[in-house]
């Protein structure tokens, strides 16, 4: 008898992990024609907001009363941009690797989908493309370092 319940629990613990398996599947799918609907629509944003941060936050930074918010400004687009470039890796890896390549981009602790993205491209022979990402890359994370530098120098 005990026997027949521990067969009905990992029976039901099996068919539990197969449910969410199943769940992590639609939400990767879910995801990628996300990442897709608002790449297409967004394409634009990344060089709107390059031309503010070079024609407005960056001239109101080396005034010292303005250079708090432009610090701050110069963070939340920082944020804008990383978002953009996930998106952009997980669309990229879709198109070379497939949702099994997603997928372990996001299920990986600490590697993420953007390296994934660069070695996909990298291993593809997509040179231009990688030399895009990684130039946005590079500008995000200047954004975010001038961002903190302008936010520091006011404080200090």
């Amino acid at each position: 008898m005990q026997m027949l319940k521990n067969l009905k629990n990992l029976f039901i613990g099996f068919i539990i992990l197969i449910g969410m398996f199943l769940l992590c599947i639609m939400h990767l799918a879910v995801l990628i024609r996300f990442a897709d609907f608002f790449l297409t629509w967004l394409g634009w944003f990344p060089w709107i907001v390059f031309v503010f941060n070079l024609l407005i936050l960056l001239p109101l930074g080396f005034f010292e009363k303005t250079r708090n918010y432009a610090g701050i400004g110069m963070i939340i687009s920082s944020v804008f941009f990383f978002l953009l470039i996930s998106l952009e890796g997980i669309c990229v890896t879709y198109a070379i690797w497939g949702a099994l390549g997603v997928y372990i981009g996001l299920a990986s602790l600490g590697i993420g989908i953007i390296p994934i993205a660069v070695l996909a491209l990298l291993v593809n022979g997509a040179f231009c493309d990688l030399l895009a990402l990684i130039i946005f890359l590079a500008f995000a994370y200047g954004t975010k370092l001038g961002g903190f530098y302008f936010v520091n120098k006011n404080n200090s």
